[in-house]
Formats: structure tokens, C-alpha cells, sequence
């Protein structure tokens, strides 16, 4: 069976040692199990592609405790919290859970009601009450249906295999890497009384988009944002650069240049007087105008191990013109229309869960009204890429 490109992660959150009179442990984590797959059952009726992975309890023993519970809240699109026991760890994931912004939602045992009530800082929220698992059921799993259909027609549900395309799930600091703009503002000087660092930059509305990408996708991320000109130090780590090569160091991304260098490429550039194009085999691709606009570009992709450390990774986002960077900053983002490209990516790379993916692409990139189309990928300019 083909694996779903849509994953909601589910987080439960509860005491591994109940003791109280309504529930033991492996009747808690039964029943949360069917209430899930009730609401599975009925969502699937108008949806298909995605999985459900529920997490109940943690198994990595090369992280510690705090850090694995940190970690799968942060990648959780939804919660449910038992606070029938009204224990500090389990208050402090809900605290976690509404930090990120994850749904979730909370149930209590009506007997543990006698004995203490909502903390007075949750008052506000619905916890919702139950004598019975068949009443929890009842009442409960309209909601998680409810949820799941909200998810689905969300645009910031992951894509389940984001991080094989773009980083690891999880990275601390990414360095994002743009071009210099070659013709600067006044404003771009630091000694300007109203200076603006992005007016160093080219490539800024693609440095924007895949900014937003980026902290939409990977939650707490640190961004630092550098001109390729002035990048240092961090060469071996996770690299995100934007602009091509360029035909000299004056007007080119050198980072990239570097990176392109290390690696066994299959597509260049080529710069005529009139203008640049991009080149694959003996064939030649060059943007298409009408009326003095652009109509059609070319963006690149390309995605692999650092060259300088294999345990980081770099993603590298050109194209012949800003259209096409732009364009290629969304092939394969949380767009609706990138998922398409994924799978292509996915099936041509044979990529499983423990393979991570290695690869360059190219394609046209259409412009309407001045406004970048997220592009359609020819699986055959899906091209492996390997270290020199």
C-alpha cells in the first residue's frame, strides 16, 4: 500500500500509573485507540490521503525524557489531555500544548471532580467530563472528526515527508543565505540612520516565502538571515541558499557557487549578452517574454548532504530570473500544489524512512499577472546528485 503524504500526529497526554477508580492503563490507551479510529472511520468517507500516529509513551534512548516530550509536542498537529489525576507533568504538556498552539483536547473523570476542581488559570477551558469510556466515545468523537476535517483543509498540516525535501525534523539553527543585491539603496549601508538589512539582499520576496515556509514548518527555528558576500563560520551546518552562481563573484550567490562546485551537477547556466539561460544536456531553456514581461521562467531546486558535513543538509534555490526563484521556492513547499511534486520526488529517489534525499531539479515556472504559479515537476528533470 502506497504511504500517505498527509500525517496528523496525535499526542496523549496522561498518567502512566493511574490511580484513580475509573480507568486502568491499558483501558485508558484502548478506548483514546477508539475513539481515534471512530473518528478515522468517518472522516475517511470524504478523505483518504493521510495516516494517523498516535504517541502514548516514548522509546529513544539516545534522547532524554524532556527532550523527546519537547520534540513530539512540537511536531503534534493535535492533543488529547487526561487531567483526572491532577498531576503537575501532565498540567505542564497542556502548558507546552497551548504554547505551540496545538488543538487540544482535555477530558476529566466526573468523580475526580469531587475531589479537586480546574485550576483556576484553565478556568476558561472546556474539560470535558466522563463516567464511562462509552460516554467519553459519545460525547468526544464528533469533535476529533471535526478536528481531523479542519487539519486536512489546513495549510499547516505537515507534509510527512517535508524533511526529506527540505531539513531533519527538528534542526536547531538553519543559516539562510542570500544573494547580494548589486545595486544597493542608500538605506543598505549600516552608517544610513535608517538602515534596512534586507536591502543588502537580492532575491527578497523568495527570501520571504521560504522565511515563512520555514517557521511554519519547523517550530522554534533559528533563521539567521546572511548576504552570501558576508557568510562565515558556518559552512558545515544546514545550509538554505538562494541565488544562482552567477557568471562572476559580483553577481552571484558564492556560497552556492561553492556548493554546486562540490557536487556532481547536471544543470548550469549559460550567460548570452541578451540573456541568461539555463542549460541541461546539449538543450538550452531561457525565460519567455511578451510585451516586455516576463510570461515563463526556469527555477532549480536542489537538496543534499552538506558536502563538508553529511550530518547537516543543504537546499539550494535559484533560477534564471527572480520569477524563477520565486517559483522554485514553492515547488516543493506546503502548498497544495507542491505535494504532487513531493510524490515525484518521493518515487523517483525510492526514498524510504531512513534514506534521506539527494537530489536537483529544474523546471518552468509560469507568471500570471505578475504573480508566481507554484510549478508542475517533469519527473524526468528529477535528477540524482551525488558528491564529486
Amino acid at each position: 500500500m502506497s504511504k500517505s503524504y498527509r500525517l496528523i500526529n496525535i499526542f496523549v497526554s496522561h498518567p502512566f500509573e493511574p490511580k484513580n477508580d475509573t480507568y486502568d492503563l491499558k483501558s485508558f490507551r484502548t478506548n483514546i485507540e477508539l475513539i481515534v479510529k471512530d473518528a478515522e472511520n468517518e472522516v475517511r468517507k470524504e478523505y483518504q490521503d493521510f495516516d494517523l500516529d498516535i504517541t502514548f509513551e516514548f522509546s529513544d534512548f539516545q534522547d532524554g525524557l524532556p527532550k523527546q516530550i519537547l520534540n513530539s509536542i512540537r511536531k503534534s498537529h493535535f492533543a488529547i489531555v487526561d487531567i483526572t489525576e491532577n498531576k503537575p507533568n501532565i498540567f505542564f504538556e497542556f502548558g507546552l500544548l497551548k504554547g505551540f498552539n496545538v488543538p487540544t483536547l482535555l477530558i476529566k473523570a466526573r468523580k475526580s471532580f469531587d475531589n479537586f476542581h480546574l485550576p483556576a488559570d484553565i478556568k476558561d477551558e472546556i474539560a470535558h467530563s466522563y463516567d464511562s469510556f462509552e460516554e467519553l466515545r459519545r460525547k468526544c468523537t464528533n469533535i476529533v472528526v471535526i478536528l481531523f476535517k479542519q487539519l486536512l483543509n489546513s495549510d499547516t498540516l505537515y507534509n510527512v515527508h517535508l524533511n526529506k525535501i527540505w531539513f531533519p525534523n527538528n534542526p536547531d539553527t538553519i543559516h539562510v543565505i542570500g544573494p547580494p543585491e548589486t545595486e544597493k539603496s542608500q538605506y543598505a549601508s549600516p552608517i544610513s540612520k535608517n538602515y534596512i538589512f534586507l536591502n543588502n539582499l537580492g532575491d527578497i520576496d523568495s527570501i520571504l516565502e521560504v522565511m515563512n515556509f520555514l517557521n511554519r514548518n519547523y517550530r522554534n527555528i533559528k533563521l539567521p538571515i546572511y548576504s552570501a558576500d558576508e557568510f562565515k563560520n558556518h559552512i558545515e551546518d544546514n545550509l538554505m541558499v538562494l541565488g544562482g552562481p552567477g557568471e562572476s563573484d559580483e553577481d552571484g550567490n558564492i556560497v552556492c557557487a561553492l556548493l554546486m562546485d562540490k557536487m556532481n551537477v547536471k544543470v548550469s547556466y549559460s550567460f548570452a549578452e541578451e540573456d541568461e539561460l539555463m542549460v541541461y544536456k546539449d538543450q538550452k531553456f531561457s525565460a519567455t517574454y511578451r510585451g516586455g514581461k516576463v510570461i515563463k521562467d526556469y527555477g532549480y531546486f536542489a537538496r543534499f548532504p552538506n558536502p563538508f558535513n553529511p550530518k547537516s543538509s543543504v537546499v539550494l534555490i535559484h533560477g534564471i530570473h527572480t520569477f524563477g526563484v520565486l517559483g522554485a521556492a514553492k515547488a516543493f513547499s506546503d502548498h497544495p500544489s507542491a505535494q504532487g511534486n513531493i510524490r515525484k520526488v518521493m518515487k523517483k529517489l525510492t526514498l524510504d524512512d531512513i534514506k534521506q534525499a539527494s537530489f536537483e531539479c529544474f523546471f518552468p515556472v509560469d507568471v500570471l499577472q505578475q504573480s508566481v504559479v507554484c510549478p508542475d515537476i517533469d519527473e524526468d528533470y528529477i535528477l540524482p546528485l551525488s558528491k564529486k
